[in-house]
């Protein structure tokens, strides 16, 4: 009697049990620890039932689709809320949006032309969303899944040397209703969080300090999955080197250890 390993292998139609007593069923057979593998054209068996199992698979090739956004500006982001809406964006203030799992898109906001190069877009559910871009200039929010949008206020406003608009990367994270907007650059590393769409922001002091370089700092992201518990990773410009943290309140306190030369 033969055993193998039960799998479930996930395809794009969801997850499907793969039938190993259907003839048209073509995959490898990989014995269960300690355990022979099946003769040549012999199904594997379960060792308590006796009925047939599939054994794993060998990983097949997912399938891409190219698709036509309608228009030359460069997009740099996207996410979908379901299988069917989602919202690309982009340079010169470009939001896309589909209804139509990608096959059709178009312009939700008028585009500009020196208008704000947006890097990033999530959701918290499937009406809630916000758009960003890369250095601290924009936030762009939306209630009705992308539909429509509307600029929220930055965090400290103020125009000076050390002000964040235009002085600072940034990067975004969102649970429920709690937005989180990081930000990093001359004035160190700042992390804020709003209820409201940025009416009141609530500047979270970390402890121990961020630090996350200047304006040559590296690519840098930040969840929050729970809304208390979170999590940053930061890599550091020209050095193959990155940190990261964990968080367990919201980012008033970091647990922060260092990873040098991840890459040789």
């Amino acid at each position: 009697m033969i055993v193998a390993t039960v799998i479930i292998i996930r395809t794009q139609q969801g997850e499907n049990r793969v039938d190993a007593n259907d003839p048209k069923t073509t995959v490898s057979v990989s014995p269960a620890p300690g355990t022979a593998k099946a003769p040549e054209g012999e199904k594997a068996t379960d060792k308590d039932t006796g009925k047939a199992v599939a054994p794993p698979a060998k990983p097949g090739l997912g399938k891409w689709t190219m698709q036509q956004s309608g228009i030359t500006d460069d997009l740099h982001d996207v996410a979908f809320v379901n299988d069917q809406v989602g919202v690309a964006v982009g340079a010169h203030q470009t939001i896309l949006r589909t209804t139509d799992g990608g096959k059709t898109w178009a312009r939700v906001i008028e585009r500009v032309k020196d208008g704000p190069e947006l890097g990033t877009v999530l959701f918290a559910n499937d009406k809630l969303g916000y758009a960003i871009t890369h250095i601290v200039g924009a936030i762009l929010h939306t209630k009705d899944g992308g539909a429509s949008w509307a600029k929220m206020p930055i965090p400290d406003e103020k125009e000076t040397v050390y002000s964040l608009n235009g002085r600072h990367y940034c990067t975004h994270a969102v649970h429920g209703s709690s937005y989180y907007y990081l930000c990093w650059g001359l004035s160190g590393t700042r992390l804020f969080k709003t209820e409201n769409a940025g009416k009141d922001w609530i500047e979270r002091k970390t402890k121990p300090e961020l630090k996350l370089g200047g304006l040559g700092g590296g690519a840098t992201g930040i969840a929050f999955p729970d809304g208390g518990n979170g999590c940053f990773v930061n890599t550091k410009p020209s050095a193959f080197r990155f940190n990261w943290g964990v968080t367990e309140n919201e980012g008033q306190t970091w647990k922060l250890q260092k990873f040098e030369d991840a890459i040789r």
